[in-house]
């Protein structure tokens, strides 16, 4: 049995496959929500003005904070921060207090304070970020200047192609969803393609920590004679429905209406569309084509072989052996979840299993103080968070999706690729199971890629942790941008633009 001591902290972020990207963007709670309030400041030296940086060490990554306290046009005091590694900017502090050394501020609207003391020379605050129950150490370091987030990749106005909004309808569902049509003006019968994003509420450009790889995408391929569309999740943006809802197969449903609406759109060639699916858009790609022979060709990127539980416990043992966790926890901590995730796919229902685990929980931490409790977040709040997202309609599913069951089904054209320092959906061994089960099924036209120093976004990085993210300045590797644009060519003998 697993003692309550091995329960790791990061279950609430790295336990949950590609939902991880929902949950790191609500990290800070939203704070784009909360940019107009008030704001009331204590007695401030002048010193004080400037920029300030600080870290928020969550497992397996870091989101920085830049504190900015300027003076505006009337001398008067202002304050806000960004999480550049969220793009967030310019969220307006509610409160902030300097007295005996002690620096405070507060974001109201989210439960979050902070409180720290600065040394002598005014230069360095050690303290906490406090929110909610939870409690984390955010030492803050003066600047020279706020640093400057680079997104060198992201397209700029004016675009060499066609750019349309468009409005299309899921019709077995009842909801109508909202996206981007980018495609070559001018041209007739052209190849297309739907995005179809990962886990976790997307908007059509699948932005998270300060990028936006569809859009990247989409203005690649759009510039060399090829149709995209890219549409908000439902629920999300502008597109009907409820997201938190949804199950992968409705999302598949989403996708395959976004293909039928492409096929029939002016100027498009219908035996030429295909779907691009990142990270769970990877699954839903060869879920639609293994259903329907109107698929020309679907593009997997970092999408996985493994089912989903397999690839939970993949991702959980990788990103602990890189923030140091040792096997024998990692041993104890998959034995735990394997239990966890027993109850889950059983055939209880949401009652009775939401139940069993919170028995489970209080089973496990019953000799931890509530501060340790919150510390390793397995307070009341958090857990009661995590039993209602493992006891989820999506979690339940996603836990017995196998790649085995619909891979053999895809007859067309496969492009599929894992970056090599992807710790979320690791080339091992999803990139042998997906040209496997292609093979049983008779399908020849794969092209599997392992591509070396790519982590989970496709960016190049260093080690493949969650914390690179929004760290790294490139979007998408040029390299997966051409193998695409080449797969695609190929695929539809299109010439080059």
């Amino acid at each position: 049995m697993v003692s309550e001591d091995k329960i790791p902290i990061y279950w609430v972020f790295n336990s949950l496959l590609m939902k991880v990207e929902k949950v790191l963007k609500r990290a800070l709670l939203c704070l784009l929500l909360f940019s107009f309030l008030p704001v009331s400041y204590g007695q401030l030296p002048e010193e004080l003005v400037g920029s300030w940086e600080g870290k928020l060490t969550l497992p397996g990554i870091e989101l920085r904070l830049w504190l900015k306290v300027e003076k505006d046009s009337l001398n008067q005091i202002v304050a806000t921060v960004d999480s550049p590694d969220q793009g967030a900017k310019d969220i307006k502090v509610s409160h902030l207090a300097f007295h005996n050394n002690t620096v405070t501020f507060e974001l109201a609207e989210v439960n979050a304070s902070y409180m720290g003391l600065i040394n002598d020379s005014l230069t360095r605050v050690k303290g906490h970020w406090t929110q909610g129950v939870t409690s984390l150490r955010l030492d803050l370091i003066r600047l020279d200047k706020t640093p400057e987030v680079l997104r060198p990749q992201e397209p700029q106005t004016p675009y060499p192609y066609l750019v349309e909004d468009v409005i299309f309808e899921n019709k077995s569902k009842g909801i109508k969803l909202s996206g981007t049509l980018t495609r070559p003006g001018g041209e007739t019968n052209v190849p297309a393609v739907v995005l179809v994003s990962g886990s976790g509420p997307q908007n059509r450009d699948s932005e998270i920590f300060g990028h936006k790889p569809f859009h990247v995408i989409a203005d690649h391929l759009s510039r060399h004679g090829i149709a995209v569309l890219r549409y908000d999740d439902r629920g999300t943006g502008e597109s009907e429905g409820n997201f938190s809802a949804a199950t992968t197969r409705d999302l598949a449903s989403d996708a395959n209406a976004a293909l039928q609406f492409l096929k029939n759109h002016k100027g498009i060639n219908s035996t030429m569309t295909g779907i691009i699916g990142h990270s769970e858009g990877g699954m839903i790609a060869p879920m639609v084509a293994a259903k329907s022979k109107e698929v020309a060709f679907i593009i997997m990127l970092a999408g996985p072989g493994s089912s989903g539980e397999e690839v939970l416990y993949q991702q959980l043992a990788l990103i602990s052996q890189v923030n140091g966790v040792s096997e024998k926890e990692i041993k104890e901590s998959l034995q735990s979840f394997e239990k966890i995730y027993a109850i889950a796919k059983s055939d209880i229902s949401y009652k009775d299993g939401v139940k069993k685990l919170k028995r489970y929980f209080k089973r496990h931490t019953r000799w931890m103080t509530t501060k340790k409790k919150a510390v390793k977040g397995l307070s009341d709040t958090q857990t009661n968070a995590m039993i209602q997202q493992v006891m989820s309609d999506w979690f339940r599913q996603f836990l017995t999706l196998n790649p085995g069951d619909y891979l053999p089904d895809v007859k067309c054209p496969v492009l599929s690729i894992i970056g090599e320092k992807d710790l979320q959906v690791p080339p091992e061994p999803n990139l042998k199971l997906i040209e496997r089960y292609l093979k049983e099924g008779g399908n020849e036209q794969a092209m599997i890629h392992e591509l070396k120093g790519l982590n989970h976004l496709l960016q190049h990085c260093e080690t493949g942790s969650l914390s690179e993210y929004g760290q790294i300045e490139e979007t998408i590797a040029p390299e997966v941008l051409e193998l695409m644009l080449t797969f695609i060519r190929r695929t539809c003998n299109l010439r080059a633009h």
